[in-house]
């Protein structure tokens, strides 16, 4: 199916000339007066029509144009803070890293001062001369007696 052609203003309003032009043609001149003025009063009712949806038209193109300023502004300032979050995590990830970076400069010292300490023999065990015990079960160089003797005094009539 075909699309309609679409006219121009110009084309319009010349086709509703003709039409007008025709409609004269037979009338006497006061009828034809008659005829263009109604016809002009219409051109105009239209025009001043045309001229009210314009001024709504433009009215309500100003306010989207307002809506989409403040949208822009919305968008500037979401994005200035997302970027200064940005550079916020930014600042803590450098951190963090620094932080595992010394860490792990710590761990490797601690581990090469554990292998510095592994590979240190310890020294060799001396043996001490055995010293063996007097029968009496006091060891002579003891502070204390291994085995304490039972405390019995003698009694007065044995000695």
């Amino acid at each position: 199916m075909k699309s309609p052609i679409r006219m121009t203003p110009r084309q319009a309003a010349y086709r509703d000339l003709c039409s007008i032009i025709s409609q004269l043609s037979g009338r006497s001149r006061r009828a034809q007066r008659t005829l263009l003025e109604a016809e002009l009063v219409r051109a105009l009712e239209r025009a001043y029509d045309f001229q009210l949806r314009c001024a709504e038209l433009g009215a309500a193109l100003a306010a989207q144009k307002d809506r989409l300023l403040g949208a822009e502004i919305e968008v500037a300032l979401a994005q200035g803070a997302a970027r200064q979050r940005v550079q916020v995590l930014r600042q803590e990830v450098f951190a963090v890293v620094q932080h595992c970076r010394a860490f792990d400069g710590a761990c490797h010292e601690l581990l090469a001062r554990t292998r510095e300490a592994v590979v240190v023999e310890p020294p060799p065990l001396v043996a001490a001369p055995s010293v063996v015990a007097p029968e009496d079960g006091v060891d002579e160089q003891a502070v204390t007696e291994r085995c304490p003797r039972p405390c019995v005094e003698p009694e007065a009539g044995q000695s």
